[in-house]
């Protein structure tokens, strides 16, 4: 109730974003971002141009901080994640990441020619590397903040779900 005045004024930009607002485009957006990003060619020429590189991880940057946003939602809206919808966003954006991650893993060639001429630490190759890059991204795509995140949800759906009982019972 004391954050009713803050979220009257967020409506119209939220209106006004119109689908850019929607959960389904943070998912679209950040899974084309991390998708674009990994294409050969794109990856190593910001690898090797500074400007772009920094481009790149603005791109994450933003398309992360619009992803959590949707789920994360501390003010009441029409386009709030309720119920389930919080771990089906979850689980849709870790299958299309992951799916990204287990490409990389089990390419049978180096996809980035950049690091074909970088030193060799630990002894891995050019492939090695990105197998090992692929297997991190794989599993872990989406639940970084795993544990906390899901037990967080659980929480707010069962109370949300008490809630709705309430106030059924007092309209009743």
């Amino acid at each position: 109730m004391i954050l009713r005045p803050v979220t009257r004024r967020l409506q119209p930009i939220e209106r006004a974003a119109g689908p850019l607002g929607h959960p389904v485009f943070a998912v679209v957006l950040y899974v084309g971002v991390m998708w674009l990003w990994h294409v050969p060619a794109l990856y190593d020429a910001a690898l090797e141009h500074a400007p772009l590189h920094v481009l790149e991880h603005l791109s994450f940057a933003a398309a992360g901080t619009l992803y959590w946003l949707a789920p994360a939602r501390p003010i009441r809206s029409p386009l709030r994640l309720t119920g389930l919808a919080p771990v089906a966003y979850m689980v849709v954006t870790k299958i299309l990441v992951g799916l990204l991650g287990i490409g990389l893993a089990f390419s049978p060639d180096a996809l980035y020619g950049f690091y074909e001429g970088q030193p060799r630490y630990w002894g891995l190759s050019a492939g090695d590397d990105q197998a090992v890059a692929g297997l991190i991204i794989g599993p872990r795509a989406v639940d970084r903040h795993g544990d906390s995140c899901w037990r967080g949800w659980f929480v707010r759906l069962l109370s949300e779900s008490e809630a709705e009982e309430q106030r059924a019972e007092r309209y009743a």
